[in-house]
C-alpha cells in the first residue's frame, strides 16, 4: 500500500490571500494512473469539494502521475477537461540541474563535496584537501557557484506557499536570459523561437474571441495610463484591482492565473510533517487518527478551544459516561 495527500489552492476572499492547505493523506492500493484517479477524485468529492471548479492540477514527473496517456492528469482532465496538468517547477528546476551537472568536471566537483559531508574523518579531510587544491576542482567550483547564483533566488521563490504563476514565469525567464548571456548564440536562438511561438499562439486566441479582444484592449488601456510603480506586479495584484463588473473576463483569467498550481512543495512539506508525527511508537496509528495529527501540526497557527473539544468528544456514544 502507497500513501500520496491531497492539497488545494484558492483564493480566500475574505482575507484576499492565496492559500494553499493541506487536507488530508490518502491510502492508495492501486498506484497505476487510473486507480490514482479515482482514489483522488472519489477524495475530494468526500470532502465536498466541486470539481467542476478545478482548474489546475499539479505533480511530479512521475509516469503513473503525469503520463499523457494513461497518467492520472490525463484521467483526471477527460472527465474535468479545465483541470491543466502543471509540472512542478520545482522538480523542473532541479532536473534542469541536474542535467547541467552531468559535465564531467562539474559531476566530478559535486560527488567530491557530497563524499566529503557525508564523511567527516581525518583521511577524508586530507583527500578533500588535496582535491580542493587542484586547479580542475576551483574551475568546476567557480563555474557552479556562477549557476547557482542565479538558480537560487528561484529555487527559494518557488517553495513559497503564496507564489505566483505569473511572478514564477517571470523569474524563471530572467534566470534563462541570465544564463543565454553566458552560453553561445544557440540558446540565444531558442529564446526568439520560444517568444514568437508564444506571440502567435497569443494572438490566435484573441482573434477567436472578439469580446475578449475589446475587453483586453481597454483592460491594457486603463494601465497604459497608470505611472510604472502603480501597475500590478502579479496575477494576484491585478485580481484584486480588476472590477469584475467593467472586466468580467480578465477577472476570470486572473483567478485561473492566480490559482494554478506553481510546484508541490507545499505537499512534499506534509509529507516532512508525516515523518514527525509517524513516529516508532505511532506506527500502528490509523489513517483518520494520522490525517487529524497532521491536520493540527500543519495548521498550527489556528488556535483551537479545549471546551469545543471536550464538548464534541462527550457527545460521541460511548458504553461508560463522560463526566466532567
Amino acid at each position: 500500500m502507497s500513501l500520496c495527500l491531497s492539497r488545494l489552492r484558492y483564493i480566500d476572499l475574505i482575507n484576499n490571500v492565496i492559500r494553499e492547505d493541506f487536507l488530508e493523506f490518502i491510502p492508495v492500493h492501486d498506484t497505476t494512473g487510473r486507480g490514482l484517479a479515482l482514489t483522488i477524485i472519489t477524495q475530494l468529492k468526500e470532502n465536498g469539494i466541486n470539481l467542476n471548479y478545478m482548474i489546475g492540477q499539479d505533480y511530479d514527473g512521475a509516469a503513473s502521475m503525469s503520463g499523457h496517456l494513461n497518467g492520472a492528469q490525463t484521467i483526471i482532465r477527460s472527465e474535468y477537461p479545465k483541470a491543466l496538468y502543471v509540472h512542478c517547477s520545482a522538480h523542473s528546476l532541479n532536473l534542469a540541474i541536474g542535467y547541467a551537472c552531468q559535465i564531467q568536471m562539474i559531476r566530478n566537483c559535486m560527488e567530491e563535496l557530497q563524499d566529503v559531508i557525508n564523511n567527516e574523518t581525518s583521511q577524508k579531510a586530507h583527500q578533500f584537501l588535496a582535491t580542493i587544491i587542484k586547479p580542475d576542482f576551483i574551475l568546476a567550483l567557480n563555474v557552479t557557484e556562477k549557476v547557482f547564483f542565479f538558480t537560487l533566488p528561484l529555487c527559494k521563490y518557488l517553495q513559497k506557499i503564496d507564489c505566483d504563476l505569473t511572478k514564477a514565469y517571470d523569474h524563471v525567464q530572467v534566470v534563462i536570459d541570465s544564463l543565454n548571456t553566458l552560453r553561445q548564440n544557440a540558446e540565444v536562438e531558442f529564446n526568439l523561437i520560444f517568444i514568437t511561438v508564444s506571440k502567435t499562439l497569443t494572438d490566435t486566441i484573441l482573434s477567436d474571441h472578439q469580446q475578449f479582444n475589446s475587453e483586453y484592449l481597454l483592460w491594457k488601456s486603463k494601465w497604459v495610463k497608470e505611472k510604472e510603480d502603480c501597475r500590478p506586479s502579479s496575477a494576484f495584484e491585478a485580481f484584486l484591482k480588476c472590477d469584475s463588473d467593467f472586466f468580467p473576463n480578465i477577472k476570470q483569467l486572473l483567478t485561473i492565473i492566480s490559482t494554478l498550481p506553481v510546484s508541490t512543495t507545499t505537499a512534499e512539506r506534509t509529507f516532512s510533517t508525516l515523518r514527525r508525527i509517524k513516529s516508532y511508537l505511532r506506527n500502528s496509528t490509523g489513517n483518520e487518527r494520522l490525517t487529524g495529527l497532521a491536520l493540527l501540526s500543519v495548521h498550527h497557527e489556528i488556535n483551537i478551544d479545549p471546551e469545543e473539544v471536550i464538548n464534541i468528544f462527550k457527545l460521541q456514544p460511548r458504553k461508560q459516561s463522560f463526566i466532567l
